[in-house]
């Protein structure tokens, strides 16, 4: 349920004015602020078209923001929504594939997969991977 003092939905709404002036970021600031506003079917609506928009970025832009997308869920652990399940599925997740194919020495994206055998594999790359 929504409530206007949940720190979840304030983050929401700082990140959206975060995000705002980010050229491409349109639609998913538009989800941002609908979630944030408790108008699910229309931060859904929003999210849709920014998958469908983001997953025919380039991979150097796909892999920025999915690192950067990653970074500020891993800062912002009380913002609930920011990485729903159809952005993780189909836009950040399969871009951290790809990153980790494309640099299987790389710690970072093995960092934010996620899974236990990830994150080893994260730390045994560097072992000052501090976050996994």
């Amino acid at each position: 349920m929504f409530y206007s003092g949940d720190d979840s939905f304030k983050g929401l709404r700082d990140l959206a004015g975060r995000l705002e002036a980010e050229p491409g970021l349109e639609l998913f600031v538009s989800y941002l602020r609908h979630r944030e506003n408790g108008l699910r079917k229309q931060a859904f609506r929003s999210l849709s078209q920014f998958i469908s928009t983001a997953i025919a970025w380039d991979f150097d832009r796909r892999r920025d923001f999915a690192d950067r997308l990653c970074l500020l869920q891993h800062e912002l652990p009380d913002v609930s929504n920011l990485v729903p399940h159809p952005l993780h599925h189909d836009l950040v997740l399969p871009t951290l594939r790809e990153w980790a194919t494309r640099e299987p020495n790389n710690p970072i994206p093995f960092r934010w997969q996620g899974s236990d055998e990830d994150l080893r594999r994260a730390v045994a790359l560097d072992s000052n991977e501090w976050i996994a």
